[in-house]
């Protein structure tokens, strides 16, 4: 809602306004985010993915990528093919260890 305000202020009321039916939407998916709490492995040369005490081994798919400050993952789950995909931003972790996922995605290529 703060964003559409922003907009508003910024001289795009109309913008504001027809964006506006979608908060709801957004609203769902952010209280239904799956990937809350979910921590993602780099263990002797293979990806996993650790939620809620269990951890799967996972494929990281190409389409993952670092876009200077912001990556972007998609990853397979390996038994049974389910595609996931995460934003990550700054505050996700620590600046050390998102260097090294940076690193780890470039090796990958």
């Amino acid at each position: 809602m703060f964003t559409l305000y922003l907009l508003y202020q910024r001289g795009y009321p109309l913008l504001a306004v027809l964006l506006s039916p979608a908060v709801p939407f957004w609203l769902q998916q952010l209280r239904r985010d799956s990937l809350a709490g979910t921590t993602l492995l780099w263990r002797q040369g293979a990806w996993s993915v650790e939620r809620g005490g269990e951890l799967r081994t996972v494929e990281m798919l190409p389409e993952s990528v670092s876009m200077g400050r912001v990556i972007y993952l998609v990853w397979r789950e390996m038994p049974d093919g389910v595609k996931h995909r995460c934003w990550l931003f700054p505050d996700c972790a620590g600046r050390e260890q998102l260097r090294r996922l940076r690193v780890r995605l470039a090796l990958q290529r």
